[in-house]
């Protein structure tokens, strides 16, 4: 042992530096652990201590009959980030703070999992109470525990062999705690019937989906059953999949659309899987985990018949049913949605759905409690169930009775319902405020987004990754966003779980944490994770510090720039355009497209936001090539409206890069240079064009200035991460209120505000919406009608029309049909007079909207001359009505589905 120890104090320490990042995880002793010996020079086989064991008594030892050569290759094949490398190395953290070693921090945070008494939640004091009597039946006869605990523990130990909790349950658990599962999924579905013999309990809610899964597995080749699953998921879900040898299939949830569902994902998603596998089963987790969203009752809908459609058998886990926070959501279960859809649907989609006592406000995650409720199961099949079932002969009696617990809690007549209504509330009531504060803080980082947490217990918000970080990583083989997560364990001792663990789109990062915390923790933890975002984005930032130069010089620099640009001419497009304006004032010379005459006479071309595609004979003729200055982040948003979609789609950072131009593809060429930029709050399209264009005209200068060394370490643009920026079009502007959230309505105006107004139908007619004022905080005359989006409420006070979107209320001052007119000329003219205060979505209409381009000519003294083209186009704006081109099934489900009310809101 004493050998043991020395070789272990031998091994290096995890130091901060991101060159040890790689080497101490991948060398810790669960990853390689023949490491050690080897490096002591003792034979590869022998492990450690055997090789201490050897030294001692010749005898050789024979091999291992279990070794990584002989392993299952489906265990190996078993991923589950939760629990991974980051969470073992924080243990390794923590353990080595207790031994006194110096660390930046004090304590490691683990925000890795959803674990609510580890993070400091206390116990549902009649929860305990139950438990406590089952477990010691003596304390029957306290005065200490009320009637009502003594009556529940009392009927459970009925029901339990030998009325005690130590002995077996049957297989499917104990019957009593069944029927009050059943009693409680009736009355929690508003009367839908439940029979207690579909009800099964488990060992957590992951012993039940475990087991559905291998009951569905079958097949080889084609005929593999295939699992659809969400992404991003839940590593249980992929984990039991590889272990079963079934097929992934992976439908992703729309993030822009604070994670919904789509349906057409979910089509896209089955029929490519279809070429290769037999899809069987379809995954839904509700509310999301690690997205916490809550699924909408239409979108549960539309789920239900596809899986009818196709025939699937549908997997629901439901874990989190209690956790909702978010006013404008509400938690459909999906027994409650397939029976209200009607008994054809009833009666035959197979559905499994999930609960557990490790979530919701009790938290009780060790008692490992659980059940299933199975739906429509052919009668075979659910013998085959038991008897799977029967193999573990039973889940924890004690995790039974606090299930019981969780269904049957205190009613208001009985004793202890004051203080567990208190308890209970107090526990989500807190849980809500730290999922708004967690959205809050995390949104307010620059190159950090989070959608809102509308439920469960868990932010997964995406987060900018510079392109240098992400290169590193790759040559640490691993994930960008691991390399994130690791350097803020090792700098704010702060776990979290990277992206990558749980799937997300290809070029998109994440990390989940848990908002579990208590608050003062919680906010500690949000402002370091802050502060050390900042520092990381700073660390990465400057792209090519090997030719970096201070501020001062730059300054220095770009004051002398006179002397860096010999000759500069410019070519243009069109006739009458501003470039072609400054370049005459400034007396330059001016020339048509395509340009003639330039072998030999310049250096390098410029091209900004140029509408066509540079021939090769063209580009050839430059010594350094032609430079495009682009206002993103290339691969982001290549395409012609890259600051549009900046806006549109809520980015926090962008930037501007100066790439090198190759023919054939737009925006695809080596980056020279690049540079971040913050977005600021509520900017505008224009205003965000407006600070990147002079940032542009800087970086330009910047890289005329050292043009030979940035050709040298010119870097080619990185494969993943690629997103289009297509150009702007009138359908684009039109409202889907039932899709679209107040803040997607709020950057969709900030981006096409002041190229064209937002459109919707008002009986029939366009109307354009003017003058946008944000979110509206409104109360109804009756409360208890719950507005259908599109909905019209005029706010006298305010002078502001308010229409109802998927999650709120957004206000317009003014709106747009044969004339402008004010909100309330709308009300007075219109809205009052009709029997359908309805905004409704619209047919499509595309627009062609003109590009500005550029592209212009120098010289440079040092080089011989530079080409740097200019030009922008004036077009005239054509509108085209493309609604012949709308499938007549598409109108008439939009015409279906936007049923109108009765009469205007209006206070």
């Amino acid at each position: 042992m004493h050998r043991l120890k020395q070789l272990v104090h031998r091994s290096p320490h995890l130091h901060l530096r991101t060159t040890s990042l790689c080497s101490s995880l991948w060398q810790h002793p669960r990853f390689k652990s023949q490491a050690p010996a080897e490096r002591c020079g003792l034979k590869k086989r022998f492990s450690t201590a055997e090789a201490t064991a050897e030294t001692r008594d010749p005898v050789r030892m024979r091999e291992k009959t279990l070794t990584m050569a002989t392993l299952n290759p489906q265990v190996k094949a078993v991923e589950y980030a939760v629990r991974g490398p980051i969470v073992i190395k924080a243990g390794d953290i923590e353990r080595s703070l207790q031994e006194g070693v110096k660390q930046p921090f004090t304590e490691v945070i683990k925000a890795n999992i959803g674990d609510a008494h580890a993070m400091g939640q206390q116990p549902i004091t009649f929860v305990r109470q139950v438990v406590a009597l089952c477990c010691f039946p003596e304390l029957l006869d306290s005065p200490a525990f009320p009637d009502d605990a003594k009556q529940r523990a009392q009927r459970i130990l009925q029901d339990c062999g030998g009325q005690s909790l130590g002995s077996y349950s049957a297989s499917q658990g104990v019957d009593c705690v069944r029927q009050d599962i059943a009693d409680y999924i009736t009355q929690r579905d508003q009367g839908v019937p439940a029979d207690w013999n579909n009800i099964y309990l488990t060992t957590g809610a992951s012993d039940g989906i475990m087991s559905i899964l291998k009951l569905l597995v079958s097949g080889q080749g084609k005929s593999r059953t295939g699992v659809m699953i969400p992404i991003p998921q839940y590593p249980l879900y992929s984990a039991t999949i590889s272990e079963l040898e079934a097929v992934h299939i992976n439908y992703y949830l729309d993030e822009a659309n604070c994670w919904a569902l789509d349906i057409e994902e979910l089509q896209r998603a089955y029929l490519t899987a279809k070429q290769h596998c037999q899809p069987r089963v379809l995954c839904i987790i509700n509310p999301g985990n690690p997205t916490g969203q809550v699924q909408s009752k239409k979108c549960i809908e539309e789920v239900l018949h596809f899986a009818y459609e196709e025939n699937l058998f549908v997997m629901a886990d439901e874990v989190y049913q209690d956790n909702v926070y978010s006013p404008d959501c509400q938690f459909h279960s999906f027994k409650k949605v397939l029976y209200e859809m009607g008994p054809e649907y009833f009666n035959n989609v197979e559905l499994a759905s999930f609960h557990s006592t490790s979530k919701g406000y009790t938290g009780e995650c060790g008692f490992r409690g659980g059940y299933m409720e199975v739906l429509n199961m052919d009668p075979q099949v659910k013998a085959q169930l038991v008897k799977l079932l029967s193999v573990r002969l039973c889940p924890p009696v004690s995790g039974q009775a606090a299930m019981d617990v969780i269904v049957n809690p205190p009613k208001v007549h009985e004793p202890s319902y004051a203080q567990f209504a208190k308890e209970k509330s107090s526990v989500l009531d807190a849980l809500a405020h730290k999922a708004s504060l967690t959205e809050k803080i995390l949104n307010s980082v620059p190159g950090i987004k989070c959608n809102p947490v509308q439920g469960a217990m868990y932010a997964f918000p995406q987060i900018f990754i510079p392109p240098r970080a992400i290169q590193e990583a790759q040559e640490l083989s691993i994930a960008p966003d691991m390399l994130y997560c690791l350097k803020l364990l090792e700098e704010t001792g702060i776990c979290v779980v990277p992206g990558s663990g749980f799937g997300q789109r290809e070029g998109t990062y994440h990390f989940r944490m848990t908002i579990l915390p208590s608050p003062e923790k919680l906010k500690v933890l949000l402002e370091k994770l802050k502060e050390f975002h900042l520092r990381f984005l700073a660390e990465y930032s400057q792209l090519e510090p090997q030719i970096s130069r201070t501020n001062q010089d730059q300054h220095r620099e770009m004051s002398n720039s006179e002397g860096v640009v010999e000759s500069l001419e410019v070519v243009t497009l069109f006739a009458d355009v501003p470039v072609k304006r400054f370049a005459q004032q400034n007396q330059l010379p001016l020339h048509s497209w395509p340009p003639d005459n330039v072998d030999g006479r310049f250096d390098v071309g410029v091209v900004v936001s140029f509408g066509c595609l540079l021939p090769e004979r063209l580009i050839n003729k430059f010594p350094h090539g032609i430079l495009n200055i682009h206002p993103s982040l290339l691969p982001r948003w290549r395409g012609p409206a890259p600051i549009f979609h900046t806006i549109m789609h809520g980015d926090t950072v962008t930037g501007v890069t100066v790439i090198q131009i190759r023919p054939h593809r737009f925006d695809v060429g080596p980056i020279l240079n690049q540079e971040l930029h913050q977005v600021p709050e509520k900017c505008t399209a224009d205003e965000l064009g407006a600070i990147l264009a002079t940032k542009g005209a800087h970086l330009l200068m910047d890289t005329l200035m050292t043009l030979s060394e940035r050709m040298a370490h010119k870097r080619e643009q990185r494969q993943t991460g690629v997103t289009f920026a297509p150009k702007l079009n009138a359908s684009m502007s039109w409202m889907v209120w039932e899709e679209q959230t107040c803040d997607q309505i709020d950057r969709l105006y900030r981006a096409l505000g002041s190229w064209m107004p937002l459109r919707t139908l008002w009986m029939g007619r366009t109307v354009k919406l003017l003058d946008f004022v944000g979110k509206c905080h409104i109360s109804l005359s009756d409360e208890r009608r719950r507005p259908v989006p599109g909905s019209v409420s005029y706010q006298k006070e305010t002078n502001t029309l308010a229409v109802c979107c998927k999650d709120g209320w957004v206000g317009f001052k003014a709106v747009l049909l044969k004339k402008r007119l004010t909100a309330a000329d709308f009300y007075n003219g219109y809205l009052h007079q009709t029997a359908e205060g309805l905004f409704k979505d619209s047919p499509s209409l595309q627009i062609d909207v003109p590009v500005l381009t550029i592209l212009t000519t120098l010289s440079l003294k040092n080089l011989k001359t530079l080409h740097f083209k200019s030009s922008a186009v004036t077009e005239h704006v054509q509108c085209r009505s493309s609604e012949s081109n709308i499938n007549k099934h598409i109108k008439e489900e939009m015409i279906h589905d936007r049923t109108p009310l009765r009469g205007p809101y209006h206070s």
